[in-house]
């Protein structure tokens, strides 16, 4: 125990670090850009700026990694994001806070990369689960606390921005003061877009729709909360909460059911709270419970998907899988912010929760395609265990091909 501690302790407290930075950050940039007059469309752009930095980021920065270390590599990355937080406060110019949200979204990949790899490659497969959820619990903690920085800080000012820049930067301190070896990445192998769809089609069209609804849901859900006059920073953490505590049982439901029916399910049941919040939004109670049964559903989506892909494949082929998949799914949350942002400019704040419901309804008819449409299976392939997975985002991870 002494030993693992030392190992994990430096990469979990960057990465809580890291989400008390971005966590409320990212729910700040839309509240500040709403109570500053900027339309629905401007924020969309920012925010998917930031979702194709962290898609192209996540692609490209392992050769960084591989050329000057974790350590190093993880330093220039969070000084970078410092000062692209340092010039989105001095200068509130849309064009420029686009740029700088791409720039930042490149940076944070690499940090996910850096501390995932880490955990991932000096941990064995038999502690690997274990590890992963002390990785996710992080995460989801971290990123549901910061929230409430939002109430006792002026919006307004330049405190928000020198807050993240001060967790940003005390980030760097955990991973530049371990004597623990950081570890090598190792080449995995090759999959394709083609490879993964023919894999399992519904799988990897359910990776796409859900980053357009959860990168719909951070982007906007903040906005649409100011406008509604309801706690942004309590249907936030909330809304946080649910994807964190549903994402347990309902993977228990798809390692014992057919998981097509089960994310068909959730997909559906999905849109009955997308309901119940267009008709209550005078009684922020029943929105705040709908908003956490929301979250615990949507945010299973991606690991289900994933999971789907993963169950068809060989062992040696899941780790490339894997940067496919998030690929599709990092498609899903550039466009997200873009078409929801629509929704709401021609017909209402309201119309957030008709897009995400109207998204889970194609993941829940393409589902049922997928069962009436009969496929071979892979052959030698079963169902395969669910596996729980970030969504703060997901980032590739490329460590070493288990054997």
């Amino acid at each position: 125990m002494r030993s693992i501690v030392k190992t994990f302790l430096a990469p979990l407290s960057s990465i809580i670090l890291l989400m008390l930075c971005n966590g409320f950050y990212m729910t700040f940039l839309s509240m500040r850009l709403n109570i500053g007059g900027f339309p629905e469309s401007i924020i969309g752009y920012v925010h998917s700026a930031y979702y194709a930095g962290l898609l192209i980021g996540a692609v490209n920065v392992e050769k960084l990694i591989r050329r000057i270390g974790h350590i190093r590599a993880f330093s220039t990355f969070a000084s970078l994001q410092t000062v692209t937080i340092l010039l989105q406060g001095m200068f509130i110019v849309p064009v420029l806070w686009i740029i700088t949200r791409f720039i930042a979204g490149i940076c944070l990949a690499g940090m996910f990369v850096v501390i995932q790899s880490w955990m991932l490659n000096k941990s064995d497969v038999a502690m690997r689960g274990r590890i992963l959820s002390c990785y996710m619990l992080a995460m989801y903690a971290a990123q549901a606390v910061s929230q409430f920085i939002l109430d006792i800080i002026d919006p307004w000012t330049l405190a928000p921005f020198f807050v993240a820049c001060m967790f940003c930067s005390l980030s760097l301190m955990p991973l530049t003061m371990t004597y623990s070896k950081s570890p090598e990445l190792y080449e995995p192998g090759s999959k394709s877009i083609i490879d993964m769809f023919r894999t399992s089609p519904f799988g990897f069209a359910s990776c796409i729709l859900a980053g357009c609804i959860l990168s719909s849901i951070y982007s906007f859900v903040p906005t649409f909360a100011q406008d509604m006059g309801i706690s942004v920073s309590s249907i936030m953490s909330i809304t946080i909460t649910g994807g964190f505590i549903l994402q347990w049982p309902i993977g228990k439901l798809s390692d014992i059911f057919d998981r097509r029916k089960v994310m068909i399910a959730v997909s559906t049941i999905a849109m009955i709270p997308c309901l119940v919040i267009v008709l209550t939004t005078s009684y922020p109670l029943v929105v705040l419970i709908c908003s956490f049964i929301l979250g615990g559903l949507c945010f299973t989506i991606y690991p289900l998907g994933v999971t789907q892909v993963c169950a068809r494949l060989q062992t040696r082929d899941i780790t490339a899988a894997t940067g496919v998949l998030w690929l599709a799914y990092g498609i899903g949350s550039v466009l997200g912010p873009l078409v929801s942002s629509v929704f709401m400019e021609e017909i209402s704040p309201l119309a957030l929760y008709a897009y995400i419901a109207l998204v889970s309804m194609v993941i829940a008819i393409t589902g049922l395609l997928s069962i009436f449409i009969k496929r071979k299976p892979a052959l030698g392939m079963e169902q395969g265990g669910y596996v729980t997975l970030s969504q703060v985002p997901p980032v590739i991870v490329k460590v070493e091909n288990e054997k």
